[in-house]
């Protein structure tokens, strides 16, 4: 913990878990080692027991996070609607992650396109932008473009 605080990790990225591999991986080497020396054999397993379940209820913790970012990805994918040719679909709304399991801060359209989808019209939106009196509704695309919803495109909420 003293790592995390002292360097101020951040838990949206993935490089978060790289930093702080390498200083637990030791941490858990010396802990290991105080507990081979400073314990006794017969006190060994009262010392050793309690981390091991307490490992295990952590992993499958963390297996369940990725468990409901799995089922928020198929559900996403299933409500996406088909676009009609000539047309375009704006999308909004995808969750990046859950309790630190990645949903769709990358990877929509390769997941689209493992389901079989054409993505071809298919634009993720990042911001929608309130449209003026008169003007069309407009949004800026994780490319960075600023696009006009016209009569015809069609739009996407996730949930």
């Amino acid at each position: 913990m003293i790592v995390a605080i002292v360097a101020g990790v951040s838990t949206r990225t993935s490089e978060s878990d790289r930093f702080l591999y390498m200083p637990s991986a030791f941490l858990c080497m010396l802990l290991a080692v105080a507990i081979c020396i400073l314990v006794p054999v017969a006190k060994r397993w009262i010392a050793v027991v309690p981390i091991l379940l307490l490992s295990m209820l952590a992993l499958f913790r963390n297996d369940q996070h990725w468990v409901i970012a799995s089922h928020i990805i198929e559900r996403t994918v299933a409500e996406i609607p088909a676009v009609p040719v000539d047309h375009r679909l704006f999308i909004s709304g995808l969750p990046s992650d859950t309790c630190g399991a990645f949903i769709f801060r990358n990877g929509f359209y390769e997941a689209m396109l493992l389901s079989g989808r054409d993505t071809s019209r298919m634009i993720v939106a990042v911001h929608v932008l309130s449209p003026s009196p008169g003007l069309a509704k407009q949004i800026v695309s994780v490319e960075g473009d600023t696009l006009s919803i016209v009569p015809g495109d069609m739009e996407f909420v996730a949930r």
